[in-house]
């Protein structure tokens, strides 16, 4: 993904792909990232996060054996939050995952 973004709202638009950012994603990333953010910045930082992220097909190191690879769902990784994973399906930020969530005491997570 470019650097290069437009943001709105609910979407981020790369040179590649414009992705929308759900509601769900914006309260989870709020709830398990960034705690101190409004909803309004919530939603722009993860637009920013998204826009500059890595995208891979597969889960971290730390999710593995946790997490359900998926056909169709890709893994968001942005360089500025390491904690972070961004869960997209098709071309919706679904939801964000955090590396606490998957301490050895947590349940098993599926990406459904």
């Amino acid at each position: 993904m470019s650097a290069t973004t437009r943001m709105t709202s609910t979407s981020v638009t790369t040179m590649s792909e414009t992705l929308v950012l759900s509601r769900h994603a914006v309260a989870r990333f709020r709830e398990r990232v960034r705690p101190d953010l409004t909803d309004s910045e919530a939603a722009t930082e993860l637009a920013s996060l998204a826009a500059t992220a890595r995208a891979r097909p597969t889960p971290r190191w730390w999710m593995r054996g946790r997490i359900a690879c998926v056909p169709g769902h890709r893994f968001l990784y942005p360089a500025l939050e390491p904690r972070a994973c961004l869960l997209v399906r098709g071309d919706a930020v679904v939801t964000v995952l955090a590396r606490h969530m998957f301490a050895p005491n947590q349940l098993e997570i599926a990406a459904n």
